[in-house]
């Protein structure tokens, strides 16, 4: 569980900023609140991996339920926003 933790924690840290990059570059209008739930998920995981340290078995528990909220709520509903953004640029 330790090594998925971390795992999550370098690609999300890579895939988020290679995102933002193109936010950057795309000038995208919602970049600064759209950079900011990506701080959360950075900051949320390494508190995972700071309470994996001390109780295992929750901190499984409660990287699944947030893992679910997150593919879901953020993947299929925040990051659609910057799809027409993405597209104008011939970019996805």
């Amino acid at each position: 569980m330790e090594h998925i933790i971390k795992e999550l924690a370098n690609y999300g840290q890579y895939h988020l900023a290679n995102e933002e990059k193109y936010f950057d570059k795309f000038d995208y209008v919602e970049a600064d609140a759209h950079k900011a739930i990506h701080k959360k998920y950075i900051e949320k995981i390494s508190d995972f991996q700071e309470k994996f340290k001390t109780s295992k078995i929750k901190t499984t528990f409660e990287l699944v339920d947030f893992l679910e909220d997150w593919w879901i709520g953020h993947i299929n509903n925040i990051d659609k926003r910057y799809t027409k953004t993405f597209n104008e640029h011939g970019f996805y």
